[in-house]
């Protein structure tokens, strides 16, 4: 039976990170590990012994073996892993990488410095593997994009689908038609995410005695989400209805994905966009640009589009449907469980796509 070693590296320094790269690699590592058809190690890099070890024991896994493969969700700067290079060439087996986006090359002025100082050792680095997946066909064509604009690598590969069921089946039950509705933002808060424009329209709506609850949940990016927040806090402190959470789990979303009537993602840029599939597995309807995932689902599945994130658009779209409370029932009823993808098939594609299973 073939091994897949699957680096968590940077996964086992960012456990407390609820960001959407963390929760690909939990989600993926959950689905490949209940696999009967591959053997599963987590694996993490060690400098001192030159080499991939067990991230249970420490013990080193040496070349591999032939039909094995190595696989890293997380891209990383292969030179700042010392001797990795000469490492990954011994390796005996299929080596591939997942590419999540290039929002640090097209967004360098709302991404973290030190993603945008990495960026272009990332990028180059995907040469170093046999395969290169992408979270979305936008992803795709985002690197060769990067490779025609730069003079970097040429990079292709096949698409691997994300998964929506972060839990196991529906929500037991929705309380999502109370009398106040709960608009629900999720994802990290910094400007590319749109949360400063949603505030602004519900400040709008707000100021014409339209009834809601704004609920953020996400981490703050501290180089450009910091007034964003104090901005929550001002109109939480004016008496506003504004929540945030800054470390909500998978429990705390599976309790606002209940409550909301509506998640908001006004967002200009994603790799894949993981909040909007996740909302629409909980039953929760969607309002949110045209993300990566939404692609192949498009409106009548619960869905409504933003073409453009503007503070009026958004503020239009909320008063269509906070005037119509039918209108947010409607769309809840029209998302279809069975049309979203799911992580157990996610890992499927990921060993065929590896040659560790033969392609059904």
């Amino acid at each position: 039976m073939p091994t897949l070693f699957f680096d968590t590296t940077k996964f086992q320094r960012q456990k407390r990170h609820r960001s959407g790269l963390n929760r690909v690699s939990v989600s993926l590592q959950g689905a490949l590990s209940a696999s009967e058809e591959i053997q599963f190690k987590r694996v993490v890099w060690s400098t001192l012994k030159r080499g991939y070890v067990d991230a249970e024991n420490g013990a080193s896994v040496g070349r591999g073996a032939e039909g094995d493969a190595f696989f890293t969700p997380e891209t990383f700067a292969i030179k700042e892993r010392f001797f990795c290079r000469s490492w990954m060439r011994r390796f005996r087996g299929e080596s591939g990488v997942l590419f999540h986006d290039a929002i640090p090359y097209y967004h360098p002025e709302t991404t973290w410095p030190r993603s945008v100082r990495r960026f272009p050792h990332w990028f180059q680095d995907l040469a170093a593997y046999d395969r290169v997946m992408f979270v979305s066909r936008e992803a795709r064509e985002h690197a060769r994009d990067v490779a025609r604009e730069t003079g970097w690598c040429s990079t292709d590969g096949s698409i691997l689908p994300l998964g929506a069921d972060y839990a196991e089946g529906p929500l037991e039950r929705r309380n999502s038609h109370e009398k106040m509705p709960i608009l629900l933002n999720i994802g990290i808060i910094e400007h590319r995410k749109g949360q400063a424009r949603l505030l602004e329209a519900a400040e709008s709506l707000w100021a014409r005695n339209f009834s809601f609850k704004l609920v953020f949940l996400g981490r703050i990016n501290p180089h450009f989400g910091q007034d964003i927040a104090q901005e929550i806090a001002a109109l939480k402190a004016r008496g506003r209805p504004v929540i945030h959470e800054a470390d909500a789990d998978d429990k705390r979303l599976a309790y606002w994905h209940q409550q909301a009537g509506l998640v908001v993602l006004p967002t200009r840029a994603e790799g894949f966009g993981l909040p909007a599939v996740e909302a629409l597995w909980a039953g929760c309807p969607v309002l949110a640009t045209n993300h990566p995932s939404l692609a192949d689902l498009g409106t009548g599945s619960g869905v409504r589009i933003l073409n453009e994130p503007t503070t009026g658009n958004i503020s239009a779209e909320l008063e269509k449907l906070l005037s119509q409370p039918s209108a947010l029932r409607e769309m809840e009823s029209q998302i279809d469980q069975d049309a979203l993808p799911r992580w157990n098939s996610a890992a499927r594609h990921l060993v065929q796509d590896l040659g560790l299973l033969a392609s059904s």
